[in-house]
């Protein structure tokens, strides 16, 4: 299963990952080599310039009250590319554990410290939430407070919207930590005709919710 991560959603430092070349040096002294595995909550002004231009790729503004961000399309199919059948560590369906209304087909077992719910019809996903230890993991995250604009279950959290102005398809993201774990959950939606997505954010927020108590049961 492939990584995704929007661009200035938050920065993270895995010690077996490598930064990409494309990445800005200025990015990179966020993370020196004996920075403690963890998260830290940051402020716009505390980088610098270049920082921040690389965290504002493709973010723009609309009527959704969110993080908007313009992707490419190959973004927009990251659902889409979960093979049911050969990702899913178990595919037995649990009927009573749902979300908007699909259930939960099985999980990808990244490793011991991560994996993804998957939630959907049938041999197609419409929804996933990776639970992910990063700490333990030895992972290090920088988020911009700045990006907290909502709260699932009192816990402040990050929502974003990912969109393609040639494409009806968009992404919504929300993720939030607690004890040092962190939740993604990704949401595959639809606009209309005038590019407003199918869900409200109070409507998500509202189901995610649910969602999380039943995870953390």
């Amino acid at each position: 299963m492939k990584k995704y991560f929007l661009p200035f959603y938050l920065l993270i430092s895995i010690p077996s990952l490598v930064f990409s070349q494309e990445t800005p040096n200025g990015l990179k002294s966020l993370f020196p080599s004996n920075r403690e595995p963890g998260y830290e909550v940051r402020s716009k002004k505390s980088l610098s310039g270049e920082q921040r231009e690389f965290l504002a790729q493709g973010a723009f503004s609309s009527k959704v009250n969110c993080n908007n961000v313009n992707v490419s399309a190959d973004y927009l199919e990251q659902l889409s590319d979960i093979n049911i059948q050969r990702d899913l560590k178990s595919s037995r369906s649990d009927r009573e554990f749902v979300f908007l209304g699909d259930a939960l087909l099985g999980s990808i077992e990244e490793s011991n410290l991560r994996k993804t719910l998957v939630f959907g019809k049938l041999h197609d996903a419409t929804a996933t939430l990776t639970i992910w230890h990063f700490k333990k993991d030895g992972a290090s995250m920088i988020l911009l407070k700045e990006n907290f604009n909502q709260y699932i279950n009192k816990i402040p959290a990050i929502c974003s919207l990912a969109s393609n102005d040639s494409e009806k398809k968009v992404l919504w993201k929300f993720m939030w930590i607690k004890n040092d774990v962190s939740y993604e959950l990704t949401i595959d939606d639809m606009v209309n005709e005038k590019r407003m997505p199918g869900y409200s954010v109070q409507q998500l927020t509202q189901e995610i919710g649910r969602l999380f108590s039943k995870v953390e049961e």
